[in-house]
C-alpha cells in the first residue's frame, strides 16, 4: 500500500490515524457524509472548556480515535481466518453467516465510527430538557439513505453490503454475537473508554489518564470463558497485563470525579437545563412566539423528539446563536439573564456539597425557599446529584444472565479469574457507588 492510497488524519494522541482508501473505502465515504461532518459542530466536553479552557474538541476526533482504537485492537487479538455470525435472514430464521478477518476489521471500524453520530448539541444535557435519545437517534441516522447506500454498496464484500448496516446497530443494541465483539465498542474495557480517556485527559490538560495501551493491546486475546457459559469473550495476561488494566480503571476514577463531574462544569450543565426548562414554560403561558427562533429546527426538535430532519439541524454553534439571540430580544428577565450567565460565564456559587445523605441538602433548600422570590427559585437555587461506580458488577447488581455482568477476565495458565478477585486496588472500587449532592446558588443570595 503506498502512501498516496490512504487518508491520513493527524491526532494529538496517535500521532496519525490511516484509512486505507480501497479497502477502508466506505469509512472515508461516510466520514465526508454531512450527517458525520455534523460531529465537528459538536464539543466531545460539552462545557468542560468552561473549566478546562483547552477541552474544546468534538465528536468527530473522538470518532475517528474509536475507529483506529477498535481496529488496532482487533489487530492484536489472533482472531481466527474466519468467524460464524449468528444472523435473522429472510422469513425470520436464523443463519450462521461466515465473514473473514478481513470484514469483520472492517465491520469493527465502522461500528466505531458511527456509535456517536447520534450525539445533539451539548448532549446529555438537551437529552434531558428535549427527551432525545441519542442512541436511538444514532440508529435511525445509521439507516438514513445517506448512510445506507454506502454500508450496502462495499464493493468487495457481498456479505457486509447486505448485513453490515443490521449488524452495526445490533452490535450497538447489544445484542449480537458473539458477545465479545459488542465488548470491543461497550464494555468496562472498550475501545470508546480508550479513547475518551486519553483524548479527554490530553485536551484538559490532565494527567490522570495515564495507562499502558500498547502493552494492553498485547496482552489481551479472545478465549472462552467457562464461567459465563463457556462463551468466547475477552481475557487479559494476568501475569503482564494486570498493571495496565488496573491504570486503567483508576484513570477512569479519577476522570469522572476531576473532570466530567467537576462542580463548575455541571453548574453549566445545568444552567443550560434551566434555560430550556425556561423556554418551555414561556411557550406554554405563551409568552413569546416563534420569532423567537431563528429557524425551525429548534421548535420542531423541542415538538417532536424523534425529528431526526430537525435534529440534523442542530448543533453546539446552532444552540448558542440561540441562546445569544434570546439574550439580546427575550423580554423575560430570567430568561435572559439565565443566557446572559451562560454566555459570560458567570456560574454559580456551590454552596454545600454532601455524600449519599440528602437531608442537610433538603434542610438547606427549605431554607433558600424563604430568600429567594417564588417565582425565581427553581432557576436561581438547584442541585445537583451524581454517581460514580468505578468498576461495576452488574450481575452483583440485578443482572441474571452471567454474560451480561461485564466483567474483566484475567487468564492464568489453567484457570481464569475476574479482574477484582486478584487485584486488591480494584476489588476496593468494585460496586463502590460514590455518590454526592451539590447545592448551587445564584451569586445574588449568597
Amino acid at each position: 500500500m503506498s502512501k498516496k492510497d490512504t487518508k491520513v488524519f493527524r491526532d494529538p494522541i496517535y500521532n496519525l490515524i490511516s484509512f486505507d482508501k480501497n479497502d477502508e473505502e466506505p469509512i472515508i465515504n461516510i466520514i465526508s457524509t454531512p450527517e458525520f461532518q455534523r460531529l465537528r459542530r459538536i464539543r466531545q466536553l460539552g462545557f468542560s472548556n468552561y473549566t478546562f479552557p483547552t477541552a474544546v474538541h468534538d465528536r468527530f476526533s473522538h470518532s475517528l480515535g474509536v475507529a483506529f482504537i477498535i481496529g488496532e485492537l482487533a489487530d492484536n487479538l489472533g482472531i481466527g481466518d474466519q468467524i460464524e455470525i449468528p444472523t435473522i435472514v429472510e422469513k425470520g430464521e436464523i443463519q450462521n453467516i461466515k465473514i473473514d478477518k478481513n470484514e469483520l476489521r472492517l465491520l469493527l471500524k465502522l461500528t466505531g465510527l458511527l456509535h456517536d453520530i447520534g450525539h445533539g448539541p451539548f448532549s446529555h444535557a438537551f437529552e434531558k430538557i428535549t427527551g432525545v435519545n441519542h442512541e436511538e437517534m444514532t440508529k435511525k441516522i445509521i439507516e438514513t439513505q445517506s448512510i445506507s447506500n454506502i454500508l450496502s454498496k462495499i464493493r468487495y464484500s457481498e456479505t457486509l453490503s447486505k448485513y453490515s448496516k443490521q449488524w452495526i446497530i445490533d452490535i450497538l443494541n447489544g445484542t449480537f454475537n458473539p458477545i465479545w465483539i459488542k465488548e470491543l465498542i461497550s464494555s468496562q474495557l472498550d475501545s470508546d473508554r480508550i479513547d475518551y480517556l486519553l483524548r479527554d485527559a490530553y485536551m484538559c490538560g490532565v494527567t490522570y489518564a495515564s495507562f499502558d495501551i500498547k502493552w494492553l493491546f498485547k496482552n489481551i486475546e479472545v478465549d472462552t470463558i467457562k464461567s459465563e457459559n463457556d462463551r468466547e469473550g475477552l481475557v487479559i495476561n494476568a501475569k503482564k497485563g494486570i498493571h495496565a488494566v488496573e491504570s486503567f480503571i483508576i484513570s477512569r476514577y479519577h476522570m469522572y470525579e476531576q473532570v466530567y463531574f467537576h462542580k463548575t462544569t455541571r453548574c453549566f450543565e445545568l444552567i443550560v437545563q434551566k434555560i430550556f426548562e425556561r423556554l418551555l414554560y414561556l411557550r406554554k403561558d405563551n409568552k413569546f412566539s416563534d420569532s423567537y427562533f431563528l429557524n425551525s429546527s429548534f421548535l420542531d426538535i423541542l415538538e417532536d423528539k424523534d425529528n431526526l430532519n430537525a435534529f440534523l439541524e442542530l448543533d453546539d454553534f446552532t444552540v448558542f446563536a440561540h441562546i445569544k439571540h434570546w439574550m439580546n430580544i427575550s423580554r423575560d428577565k430570567i430568561l435572559k439573564k439565565l443566557c446572559n450567565y451562560l454566555l459570560n460565564r458567570k456560574p454559580y456559587k456551590m454552596i454545600k456539597e454532601v455524600e449519599l445523605d440528602y437531608k442537610d441538602i433538603s434542610e438547606l433548600e427549605k431554607d433558600m425557599r424563604e430568600k429567594i422570590p417564588k417565582d425565581k427559585f427553581d432557576y436561581y437555587f438547584f442541585v445537583d446529584d451524581y454517581k460514580n461506580v468505578p468498576y461495576k458488577d452488574p450481575y452483583l447488581i440485578g443482572e441474571k444472565v452471567p454474560e451480561k455482568a461485564e466483567h474483566i477476565w484475567l487468564k492464568f495458565e489453567n484457570q481464569q479469574k475476574e479482574l477484582a478477585e486478584i487485584s486488591p486496588i480494584i476489588k476496593s472500587l468494585k460496586n463502590k457507588e460514590l455518590k454526592k449532592y451539590r447545592a448551587y446558588v445564584h451569586r445574588d443570595y449568597i
